[in-house]
């Protein structure tokens, strides 16, 4: 089968039609995929303000307190939370390929027969002190990040 009969899901946490999120990564990766292949679905992203907020607010009191960072944005917590938003999004779908860009807190657990490629632009342990957000980070918030 050649490329362009593959039907193509495209999975990504933000919504890859806005230039917006990710710096618009996700967006031009869409953009330039989209010619190649027979067809590309997106994954529906959720409302991360619904899930996510709480957890935020509670990590930068954790860093008022201690001085010690949690990045919820790299934790099991939230990668069961993707899975279970995106994994039946997947299953359901007629694609023969998952295209997911940023998204390895979201496909870290998520289990599937069909075959995916992630796109991202750093590991979890490249990030640990060279961007200000990755330092001073719990050994539990490192441990998480690291296993995803």
């Amino acid at each position: 089968m050649g490329v362009s009969n593959l039907k193509v899901l495209f999975l990504s946490i933000d919504d890859p039609t806005s230039r917006k999120s990710w710096s618009g990564t996700p967006y031009y990766i869409l953009k330039s995929i989209l010619p190649h292949f027979k067809s590309t679905t997106i994954a529906v992203p959720f409302n991360k303000l619904i899930k996510l907020y709480p957890p935020k607010i509670k990590s930068k009191l954790k860093y008022l307190v201690t001085g010690k960072r949690f990045d919820y944005g790299h934790s099991k917590e939230l990668a069961m939370i993707y899975k279970e938003h995106f994994e039946q999004q997947i299953q359901n779908s007629d694609a023969d390929l998952v295209i997911a860009v940023a998204a390895s807190t979201a496909m870290a657990y998520i289990e599937t027969e069909k075959p995916f490629v992630h796109i991202s632009d750093a590991t979890f342990a490249k990030m640990i002190n060279y961007n200000p957000d990755y330092t001073s980070l719990t050994l539990k918030s490192i441990s998480e990040g690291n296993e995803i």
